[in-house]
Order: C-alpha cells, then sequence, then structure tokens
C-alpha cells in the first residue's frame, strides 16, 4: 500500500496532466489541479484551482501550503522561431523558479518536468546521460535549462526530469505530424533510414513520476527519462500503421536521394527531430527502481489502435 500524498499539479489540464492526474489519483493520492479555466474534475480526491497566466506572475504561498510533493508541468512547449526569447523566460523560467522558490519555503519537493531539449539538440550521435555537458536546443531548451538552475539555487528538495518525445492519446506536436503521416495510404521511402530514438510512452512518464512521488529518500537529482529501447523511423512508422491495422508500407531509396527530397522541400529540422538519431541512457533511473510498463512498439500501435476509426483513416 502507498503512502498517500496530498499533491499540487500545474498544467493538469495538458497532455501529461490529463493522463498523470487520474494515474496517480488511481496510486491513492489526491491531486490540487492548478488550471486557467475552470474545467469539471470528478472525484472525491481531485480538487482545483483557477490561476491566470503564468506569464502575469502567480502567488503560489496559499497554494502549497500542507502539499507534500508539488509537480510542475505547465509550460510553453515549442511554438516555432515567432515566439520571442522573453515569453519562454517568463513562463517557463521565472514562473518555476517562483513555485519553487514556495515549495521550498514549506518543505514539500518539488518534481519539474523539463525536457531532454534542455541538454541536446534534436539530434546526437552519442548516448546520452546526465553526466553530460548541456547544450539546450533554442528558446525553449534554454529556458527549462535555466529554471533547472533556478529550482537548484532555491534550497528546496527537487527532482528534474528530462523526458524525451513524449506520446500518447491526444498527443500534439511532432508525433501527431507522424500520426497524420502514417494514416495517408501511401508507401513511403523510409525503409533504409537506421537512425534510433528514445521515445517515452506517456504510461511509462506516469509509472516514474509515481516512483519519485513515493522515495522521499531522491532529492536534488536529475533523470533521463524515455522508453526501454530506442526505435527506427520505419519502426514507428510500422508500429503505427499496425494500431491502424494497416502493412507498414515501406520502401528503401538511396539516403542521399532522401535527403535531397527533405531539403527542397523545406523540411529539413522536422526530418531531423523524426529521422536523426536522439538516445538517452535511462540507467540511473533503472537504479532506483524504474521499469516501463510498455515497450515503445506496443505503445505506439495502442496509441493508434484508440484513434476513432474516421481519425486512423479506416
Amino acid at each position: 500500500m502507498h503512502e498517500r500524498r496530498r499533491l499540487l499539479i500545474t498544467g493538469a489540464t495538458g497532455f501529461v496532466g490529463q493522463h498523470l492526474v487520474p494515474a496517480l489519483v488511481e496510486r491513492g493520492h489526491r491531486v490540487v489541479a492548478v488550471v486557467r479555466h475552470p474545467l469539471v474534475l470528478l472525484g472525491p480526491s481531485i480538487d482545483q484551482v483557477l490561476i491566470k497566466d503564468l506569464a502575469a506572475g502567480v502567488d503560489w504561498a496559499p497554494l502549497v501550503q500542507g502539499i507534500d510533493v508539488v509537480i510542475h508541468l505547465a509550460a510553453i512547449a515549442h511554438r516555432g522561431p515567432d515566439v520571442e526569447e522573453s515569453l519562454y523566460d517568463k513562463v517557463n523560467r521565472q514562473a518555476t523558479a517562483a513555485l519553487a522558490r514556495a515549495t521550498a519555503s514549506v518543505g514539500a519537493r518539488l518534481i519539474f518536468l523539463s525536457s531532454v531539449a534542455a541538454q541536446s539538440s534534436p539530434s546526437s550521435d552519442r548516448v546520452l546521460s546526465e553526466t553530460d555537458v548541456c547544450h539546450p536546443a533554442g528558446g525553449y531548451g534554454r529556458s527549462k535549462l535555466n529554471a533547472e538552475i533556478d529550482i537548484a539555487a532555491s534550497g528546496g528538495q527537487y527532482v528534474i526530469l528530462r523526458p524525451t518525445l513524449i506520446y500518447g492519446p491526444g498527443v500534439k506536436g511532432n508525433m501527431r505530424k507522424l500520426i497524420q503521416l502514417a494514416r495517408l495510404p501511401v508507401p513511403f521511402p523510409f525503409e533504409a533510414v537506421t537512425n534510433k530514438r528514445s521515445l517515452l510512452a506517456i504510461e511509462n512518464l506516469s509509472s516514474a513520476i509515481g516512483l519519485l512521488i513515493e522515495r522521499d529518500d531522491i532529492r536534488n537529482e536529475v533523470f533521463l527519462v524515455a522508453d526501454a529501447t530506442p526505435v527506427s523511423l520505419p519502426e514507428i512508422i510500422a508500429s503505427l500503421r499496425h494500431g491502424m491495422s494497416r502493412p507498414a508500407n515501406l520502401f528503401a531509396i538511396p539516403p542521399a536521394l532522401l535527403s535531397g527530397l527533405v531539403r527542397i522541400c523545406r523540411l529539413t529540422e522536422t526530418w531531423e527531430k523524426l529521422a536523426g538519431s536522439l538516445v538517452v541512457s535511462v540507467d540511473k533511473l533503472n537504479a532506483i527502481g524504474y521499469s516501463p510498463v510498455v515497450t515503445t512498439l506496443q505503445g505506439l500501435a495502442a496509441m493508434t489502435r484508440a484513434l476513432p476509426r474516421s481519425s486512423a483513416g479506416q
């Protein structure tokens, strides 16, 4: 039986939050969900608190009273080149730093959802670990790394998680684009792509956070978080289509020709995020008891299997 904790979760209505809140309630915890817009959250173990825009500043002091663990998910994610660095800084760093100080003042622990982008560009020719020197990717990555630095300076107890690309029902961003691509009833020339990427099922992220909530002895640490085994772009496409009850329908063309097509279509940045290699080690997280509950290939297929038939293109 897990010890029941009182949790404050920001970003509770976002993609991660919508999965994490019910998962933690199921583990017996009581959740105070921090939201920007009123939402009916059913169940006696869930309360909600309304806040305004994080960029405008939030008085966290009354919200953290009586809280055991704060889980900070709220952030501005990648929104393209038009987002000003100052906005990333206000929401992702300054609001996080203020929350970290408030959390420290009441002796609660903070679990912060950072990003692998705080550590690396979208591709790397080596396996990443927590001991690497950080080279953040763009304004988003820099804001996440600066938030980590401010958390460490707050004097409180914290755990920082750097997830890879998270996927699951309701996912947005590049994974949603890939699902839309996989729906098309045409073959793709990706069979010869040999990249490897570490992805993260939402179920595995929820399991890792659940573990860390209950491990009071894990303090002031940084963990990379991913599924157990990296996969290639052809494996991703095949798994997505498997969930749609379709064949992989892949063929090979010379890599140089494929790269040329990518450049002509002006998809170089997106291609790097999907077809470049980015593998992370989860040895440190494994050492404290992390055990993924689904494999990547299972999770990808299950995600598209859960889509409405019209969405899956069937």
